[in-house]
């Protein structure tokens, strides 16, 4: 790989422990889990087709899990749906693999529902996902902050529309999670890697993170080797 001025800079900080990982749905897709859009056509085929009359198929996931909710009055089907899809066996684990031999890493920020990470680290990781985490947390492990949830807690779990609405409301029972991950996104550098940029509501998450921090924040840099030339402007 050739190194440009912004890897050398990325590497730089790496080695000095200065970079926290925030990843999405992409880094996960080599291992054979769904990504956003996918996503969304399971949930929309996964109805019946009564079902389907009362539901648009364009509509987004936050939005298209809110109607599934809202048809059957209980998020059974939605949390069924992503641990039959995020629980399976991985087909690959070699990536999250490497990131977890790399020590410099000592905080992840992740999207996605999937064991990845916990599977890679074991016991030197510890998974973080609600406010009574935050100050049992082992400091000389890697912090994984799984800001969509734990599948292991259903209670936990963000997809819906209202899910993120209530998540980011500034005076949720979450507010402590949330300042927290906030807090390490503000005195860290971030990369940000496995986004398309195709989902508003991660587009929401770095907008209202970045809008906070002004000026003051500190390097970002995005990964994305296949990004369209229009995504990059």
């Amino acid at each position: 790989m050739q190194k440009t001025p912004n890897l050398e800079r990325l590497l730089e900080l790496i080695s000095r422990e200065d970079v926290i990982l925030f990843a999405g749905a992409g880094l996960s897709k080599y291992a054979g889990y769904p990504m956003g859009a996918q996503l969304q056509s399971i949930f929309y085929n996964s109805l019946s087709a009564s079902a389907r009359e009362y539901i648009e198929p364009t509509r987004s996931l936050a939005d298209l899990t809110d109607d599934i909710f809202h048809l059957y009055q209980s998020n059974n089907q939605v949390i069924k749906i992503l641990k039959d899809n995020y629980t399976k066996l991985p087909v690959s684990t070699f990536v999250h693999d490497i990131i977890s031999s790399i020590p410099h890493f000592k905080t992840i920020i992740t999207t996605n529902y999937d064991g990845l990470f916990e599977g890679a680290y074991k016991e030197n990781g510890e998974v973080l996902y609600n406010n009574s985490h935050i100050s049992l947390a082992d400091p000389k492990k890697t912090h994984i902050y799984k800001i969509h949830g734990h599948l292991a807690d259903s209670n936990s779990i963000i997809i819906r529309k209202t899910d993120y609405t209530n998540f980011f409301n500034p005076n949720s029972q979450n507010s402590i999670f949330w300042n927290a991950v906030k807090d390490k996104m503000a005195s860290n550098c971030i990369l940000f890697i496995g986004y398309s940029l195709e989902d508003a509501n991660i587009d929401f998450i770095f907008t209202d993170i970045l809008k906070q921090l002004g000026d003051n924040k500190k390097e970002v840099f995005f990964i994305a080797p296949s990004l369209t030339q229009p995504k990059k402007k």
